[in-house]
Formats: structure tokens, C-alpha cells, sequence
């Protein structure tokens, strides 16, 4: 009877580390990876959303108006929530328009707050 417990222990984890490896592969292609940031398309309503939503905030924290020339990247985190980092052209009032980082974090009840904004090349914020 230990020997049979023995051995069934030994596949069950047997079975479980070979599996593992193809448990990430597919977290990756969803783009899921808790702690790192997945891309996502520059065009997508979420993608657009998030950018929206930093101008908005930044516009009113400076009391200067923002708008977007071009989103140039789009990542999402998933955390306790999700972050979004999106690098952007973008132009204040009528000056010449330059590259931010922002990050706008939404949590699980889905209100958001722009937690980075960085002027300069797409940067990890």
C-alpha cells in the first residue's frame, strides 16, 4: 500500500512540473503575467481609454489643457488591479508637442487615478 502512495506521489509530481512550464507559455500569450507589463495595441479602445483619461487628469492637476497627437505604446500590468502604461505625443495649449510616459492605475472596482507622468522617450515608470 506505500509503495502504490509512493509512486502515485511520485507522477503526481511528475506531472505537475511538466505542465508548469506550458502554464506560463500560455499566461504570456494572454498577456497576463503578474508583475510584468504586456503590450497591447496602440489602437485599441483601451489603449485609447487610458490615454484619455491621463490627459484628463494632468489637464486638470496642471490647469493647462492636453491633447493627444498619437499614442506611440500601450502595456498593461496586471497587479491588485492593473496598471496602464501608455507613451504618448502630446501637446499643451499651442506648443510643440512632446513624449510622455503615463501610468493611469485601475483598481478591481475600476476607478482609476494617474499615478506617473513622465515627459521625455518611452520610458519604464
Amino acid at each position: 500500500m506505500k509503495i502504490k502512495l509512493i509512486i502515485c506521489s511520485v507522477f503526481a509530481m511528475l506531472f505537475m512540473i511538466a505542465a508548469a512550464p506550458q502554464t506560463k507559455v500560455a499566461a504570456q500569450k494572454a498577456g497576463d503575467i503578474v508583475g510584468g507589463y504586456a503590450e497591447i495595441a496602440v489602437t485599441s479602445k483601451e489603449a485609447k481609454s487610458f490615454a484619455a483619461y491621463a490627459l484628463r487628469a494632468r489637464s486638470k492637476h496642471e490647469h493647462k489643457k492636453f491633447t493627444l497627437v498619437k499614442i506611440v505604446k500601450a502595456e498593461k500590468q496586471l497587479v491588485a488591479g492593473e496598471n496602464y502604461r501608455v507613451c504618448m505625443d502630446v501637446r499643451q495649449g499651442r506648443q510643440k508637442a512632446s513624449r510622455v510616459t503615463a501610468v493611469v492605475y485601475e483598481n478591481l472596482k475600476n476607478k482609476r487615478k494617474l499615478t506617473n507622468w513622465k515627459t521625455g522617450e518611452c520610458t519604464d515608470l
